[in-house]
């Protein structure tokens, strides 16, 4: 692996953690239960007493957001 591409992936990881900081409790959580805990969608939906859809925009906006975010951390 080259060195600049290990600098690279070093600076995206050190902003997607400062972006999913930024985050709400509420988006920091659903994350945190789907990827972290692997949970899968019909249990967040069936928890948080919301369609399958409704999570799966969410999740979607959410992803959106930390995109932007790290983007926005790369280009300073």
């Amino acid at each position: 692996i080259p060195l600049r591409l290990v600098g690279s992936e070093m600076c995206i990881r050190d902003s997607l953690k400062d972006c999913v900081k930024q985050l709400n409790v509420d988006e920091s959580k659903l994350l945190e239960q789907r990827y972290q805990e692997d949970l899968p969608l019909t249990t967040l939906a069936s928890t948080m007493n919301m369609s399958l859809d409704a999570i799966g925009m969410r999740l979607s906006r959410i992803r959106k957001k930390l995109g932007q975010c790290i983007q926005q951390k790369l280009q300073k």
